[in-house]
């Protein structure tokens, strides 16, 4: 007895019932006497009648092979998607060299921070460091006795417990070079001409918020708000509209570096009108060809306190140190130019199969517009860094043509030049700080490239269908989990504003909140408006927020993707579609490509040779197909 084949609904083949209830009722009467002959019961039927004696609807059939084109294409691109990512990595990785610009930078600010001292109680025993400044006269008493003996090493130091009477210690402290020799920091940096002074100055004429309470105040007001709290490090990077520029110069004697600190601090260089002290500390280090600006920068607040800050800034006098360099580098551009040829054929194709019109309907999707927008920004990531070659260029040529003046005979030249420099490093180092963030962004670009190459292989686009599958539910969620956590952010600012820089304002309360749904938070600082009004805003805050809503936002990505995962059974593994395109690809002379049958299905072939070649392929695996008993 032979196999039954398999009876499948007939609803589901719907174009099925649209085809019987267009036909009169003799050819019904005649399709019932067929149904019962043939076992049909009219409700179910096998894939071979569909296939026999009702066909595809051409839509259907044109639908699917669009998709099974689109699946193996996006395969086929999947390497080179991965090729640029990894390119990408490996180029910006290998140029960075973060290990060196750490080493230098760390070693420096922590030098300056633990070991510039004051406020000393014996020869050795200093007991404030830079973050125990909280005057105009901490400043001077640091720089005086902390930060120039540190920086200005004018002789050999020699251990602690030695007899300094001795004259071999003598001789040993004196061994040291000669004025042309000075400036040489952690042994391996070398300072280059010295310390420039700076500082960011409000009006003159600022104007007292209540005039009044003036005759109270009894004292001019000299605006500059801004620093109230701490700067953040994106700020703090620049001085705007700097002012007083002054020089303490690595070469001269401690002695008279030290009478210019003096005669700065009698000038009333730093007043009330001070808003920012910018300290700037320019070194080279030979052994990794690295430019480093350290800058110390004081912050005053109008309410009286002080901010310190150390930001050091970095940047290679080469980044092509190694042949892999260029490698790297030539992998990522072919890929984005191979981006460009694919997207400029693709739109020559749309454009020639159905004009301008074509490009609305079949071009323009969000997939095709983000990698327009990568390749855009790509070419602003290619455009800063020529920028910032030429700027380290020109910083390398202000360094060698320092390099070739005598400090000691060319002394007014030297220093000028040493100037130059230090402009043409900083404008270099600012630069790099921008480019550097337009590197990070782009790799965001990346993985919206591969959300497109992942889009056509279900069983990669997982996450991409979960968050469409979702997009209804987590809309309307979103919002309630939104005004509930703005609302917490508020209350946090009014209630640990007034005592907590972490609440202080809407968009540092927002970040503290974020932090405590994963758990990191500071009972020590909620607590300082009181312990029972601090557990009456956080308990609720959990227990809502962090486990409720959290929680519920998880279940509904979690119940999505349950069902897509339920639905990918009978989709092809990615090893199974890969194994296909190469099965494909061995066979592709006896084989229709899909393309050609999906052109004939929609316009027709071109030419009579397109359509004798399609019918001498169809020819041979229908041959083939015979021998093989199928």
């Amino acid at each position: 007895m032979g196999h039954r084949p398999e009876r499948l609904n007939r609803s589901v083949f719907f174009w099925i019932e649209d085809y019987a209830s267009t036909k009169g009722q003799g050819q019904h009467s005649e399709n019932q006497s067929l149904k019962q002959k043939d076992g049909d019961d009219g409700i179910t039927i096998t894939l071979q009648d569909v296939c026999e004696k009702h066909g595809v609807p051409q839509r259907i059939l044109i639908d699917y092979l669009t998709q099974q084109i689109a699946a193996l294409e996006s395969c086929r691109g999947l390497p080179f998607t991965l090729l640029l990512v990894i390119s990408y990595c490996l180029c910006v990785i290998q140029h960075d060299h973060a290990t060196y610009i750490n080493s230098v930078e760390d070693s420096v600010s922590s030098m300056i921070r633990q070991n510039a001292k004051f406020a000393f109680s014996s020869e050795f025993m200093g007991h404030k460091t830079m973050d125990d400044i909280n005057s105009h006269a901490d400043i001077w008493s640091w720089t005086l006795v902390g930060l120039v003996p540190l920086v200005w090493q004018q002789e050999r130091r020699v251990a602690e417990g030695r007899n300094f009477s001795d004259p071999e210690v003598i001789e040993l402290a004196q061994d040291f070079p000669g004025r042309s020799g000075r400036g040489y920091f952690l042994r391996h940096n070398r300072i280059v001409i010295g310390m420039r002074l700076r500082q960011e100055r409000s009006e003159s004429d600022g104007e007292c918020r209540w005039t009044e309470l003036d005759r109270v105040y009894d004292k001019a007001c000299v605006g500059g708000t801004g620093y109230e709290l701490d700067p953040d490090t994106s700020k703090a990077r620049t001085t705007p509209n700097p002012q007083g520029k002054r020089w303490v110069y690595i070469h001269d004697d401690i002695a008279q570096v030290k009478e210019q600190v003096l005669r700065l601090e009698e000038s009333k260089w730093l007043d009330d009108q001070t808003m920012k002290v910018e300290m700037a500390l320019p070194l080279y280090n030979a052994e990794y060809g690295l430019h480093t600006l350290i800058f110390i920068d004081f912050f005053f607040s109008r309410g009286g306190h002080v901010w310190k800050e150390i930001i050091a800034q970095s940047t290679l006098a080469d980044h092509f140190t190694h042949w892999t360099n260029y490698v790297y580098d030539l992998s990522w551009i072919s890929c984005l130019l191979w981006i460009v040829a694919t997207e400029a054929i693709e739109i020559h194709n749309v454009i020639r199969s159905s004009g301008c019109i074509g490009l609305k309907t079949q071009y323009f999707s969000i997939w095709n517009m983000m990698d327009w927008f990568s390749m855009i920004w790509s070419c602003s990531i290619l455009g800063m860094y020529f920028h910032y070659a030429s700027l380290v260029s020109a910083t390398n040529n202000s360094l060698e043509d320092l390099g070739q003046l005598s400090e000691e005979f060319q002394r007014e030249a030297y220093r000028d030049q040493g100037d130059l420099y230090i402009e043409t490093l900083e404008q270099c180092v600012v630069w790099l700080y921008y480019f550097r963030i337009n590197l990070w962004v782009y790799p965001f670009m990346i993985v919206m490239r591969l959300m497109k190459a992942f889009s056509d292989q279900p069983r990669l686009a997982v996450v991409t269908t979960t968050l469409k599958r979702a997009a209804i539910d987590l809309s309307h969620f979103m919002v309630i989990m939104v005004l509930v956590f703005f609302s917490y952010a508020v209350g946090g600012v009014v209630l640990f504003g007034r005592m907590s820089r972490t609440f202080t304002t809407f968009t540092r309360s927002v970040n503290t909140c974020f932090r405590m749904i994963h758990g990191d938070f500071d009972w020590d600082d909620l607590r300082t408006v009181g312990r029972s009004d601090a557990a009456n805003w956080m308990i609720p805050f959990t227990i809502i927020v962090s486990m409720v809503l959290t929680n519920v936002l998880i279940a509904i990505v979690m119940d999505a993707f349950s069902l897509v995962q339920y639905e990918l059974r009978r989709h092809l593994t990615l090893w199974e579609q890969g194994m296909l395109v190469w099965e494909i690809f061995v066979n592709r002379r006896e084989l229709v490509e899909l393309e050609t049958v999906l052109n004939y299905l929609e316009t027709g072939f071109r030419s009579k040779k397109e359509e004798r070649d399609a019918l001498k392929l169809l020819t041979k695996q229908e041959q083939r197909g015979r021998a093989d008993g199928t």
